[in-house]
């Protein structure tokens, strides 16, 4: 099976639309009764019609993909050390585990408010310690690493605020 989210190759998401290629027949029309009832309108299928013409898009994105994907992990890591990264090279987003619900609840909620979409993976996967985050060009990237540095710091500072706050109550018998 080969599954394709053309929305996410082609940054237009919202749209819903990719493809599949499976072993048969029967297997496709298997997958086909059960799928989600996304439906997919005529402006939707247009555009991507004409996206599919932009070879030069299309080059772009699969020559740098990868390239940017691991800027972007390295990046990651060197804010948020024990986070633990999945997906191939070649693929346009970014699965994180965050390894807190708390944070991953926070980088979705400080992302969308500065209008930075990331997904929290509490919805619709249920898995609360993951986001996902899209691979972009640098300007965008930017952006979001910019939001998560925000993130940290602030984390680092309330962390260092209960540490004094239990060394003071401590000290004082409080």
């Amino acid at each position: 099976f080969i599954i394709h989210s053309w929305t996410k190759f082609f940054s237009c998401t919202g749209l819903r639309i990719g493809s599949v290629i499976c072993p048969n027949t029967q297997l496709y029309n298997n997958i086909n009764n059960i799928k989600n009832p996304w439906s997919v309108n005529v402006l939707a299928l247009e555009y991507i019609k004409e996206c599919i013409k932009d070879d030069h898009y299309m080059n772009l994105i699969w020559n740098n993909t990868s390239l940017q994907r691991k800027k972007q992990i390295n990046d990651l890591k060197n804010i948020f050390h024990n986070w633990t990264f999945y997906g191939e090279n070649f693929i346009s987003w970014i699965w994180i585990n965050t390894k807190n619900s708390s944070l991953a609840e926070i980088c979705y909620e400080f992302c969308k408010y500065n209008g930075v979409p990331i997904r929290w993976a509490k919805i619709s996967y249920n898995c609360d310690t993951y986001i996902r985050i899209a691979v972009r060009n640098n300007e965008y990237f930017e952006k979001l690493l910019n939001i998560f540095k925000k993130i940290n710091v602030w984390i680092s500072l309330k962390s260092n605020i209960i540490s004094n706050e239990s060394y003071l109550l401590n000290y004082y018998h409080i």
